[in-house]
């Protein structure tokens, strides 16, 4: 991959550096959250689903650091709640919280 035309590939810029060295230099080129984070939220969502449910039947919702950041009945306004909000390169959890699900047969 180059970022350039005139830039170097990644490989020769960063093969005398260490891990940490060369994870620091890609950072912003590798936008994606900390899975850790990620994990602990859907983890939250897991443990709480019937409840949020219940508090937010046929809604959109964002999660993010274990709470309830954003809901709403249309998708595209989650969106823009987490605009508003600062949050939306932070890649929350979005989840749709169906009383009646489609059944699916796979």
């Amino acid at each position: 991959m180059r970022l350039s035309e005139h830039a170097p590939p990644f490989e020769s810029r960063i093969e005398h550096l260490s891990e940490a060295e060369a994870e620091e230099f890609l950072k912003p080129y590798l936008k994606r959250p900390k899975l850790g984070d990620y994990e602990r939220d859907f983890r939250y969502f897991c443990k709480h689903a019937e409840e949020l449910t219940a508090q937010y039947p046929d809604e959109w919702i964002a999660i993010y650091n274990c709470k309830v950041v954003a809901h709403s009945p249309q998708h595209d306004n989650i969106w823009s709640k987490l605009e508003q909000l600062g949050l939306r390169d932070k890649s929350p959890l979005i989840e749709l919280l169906e009383t009646n699900p489609p059944t699916l047969i796979l």
